[in-house]
């Protein structure tokens, strides 16, 4: 999929943040629609109404599944055109 062809897409953004040692401390999910690409990222406008960007590529994106995904637990579903799955290594 070219970058350009996720404009008006959805993404469940999906991140796990890891510290030096490998361990799990935090996670987040943030949904979104596309409302820009190119050379700055993928430019995600979130539900709350803020921008979100994501780097200017495709590997981390993945079709969804057609099903309901829960976030927020217990409190809000969505249905993403594409997952972007994230694990970062904090620095200590």
């Amino acid at each position: 999929m070219e970058i350009g062809e996720l404009t008006g897409k959805t993404i469940l953004v999906e991140m796990t943040f890891k510290n030096s040692a490998g361990e799990t401390v935090e996670q987040q999910q943030l949904f979104g629609r596309v409302f820009d690409t190119g050379p700055q990222g993928i430019l995600l406008m979130l539900d709350e109404g803020r921008e979100f960007a994501l780097p200017p590529h495709t590997r981390h994106l993945t079709p969804a599944e057609p099903r309901d995904y829960v976030i927020d637990p217990g409190s809000r579903t969505v249905r993403p055109d594409f997952i972007a799955t994230w694990a970062v290594t904090r620095r200590e």
